[in-house]
């Protein structure tokens, strides 16, 4: 993999998470998903934030995929991030991690080693 390609990997992986990480935040706070609480969605920051950094991580997800073979970059890039949002829903979202989750990240860390080469 180019070195243009590995820097724009990262950012997909940190635009995805954070989106991510942001709009599971602000998601939680309804009791409910309904259209009045949709409409409350459009004037909170944390979703509309998450909800830019995720749109944004399609656009890089998008020259991604028009520069690499498709059988390399999506296995590398969707292993990639599982192993960062796991990670970070346990920090920022307090979920657990487990002997399950670890063995499953280690793996799958495996997997993208192998791909890599």
């Amino acid at each position: 993999m180019q070195s243009v390609t590995i820097a724009v990997v990262f950012v997909y992986i940190a635009l995805s998470t954070s989106g991510l990480m942001l709009l599971k935040k602000s998601l939680s706070t309804l009791p409910q998903l309904s259209a009045g609480a949709v409409v409350s969605l459009s004037t909170n920051v944390q979703f509309l934030c998450g909800f830019f950094c995720y749109a944004a991580s399609f656009l890089t997800w998008l020259w991604l995929l028009s520069k690499n073979d498709v059988s390399s970059i999506y296995p590398t890039v969707v292993g990639l991030t599982y192993a960062v949002i796991v990670l970070t829903s346990v920090v920022f979202l307090g979920e657990t991690f487990n002997a399950p989750r670890t063995i499953g990240v280690a793996l799958v860390g495996v997997g993208v080693i192998l791909l890599a080469r």
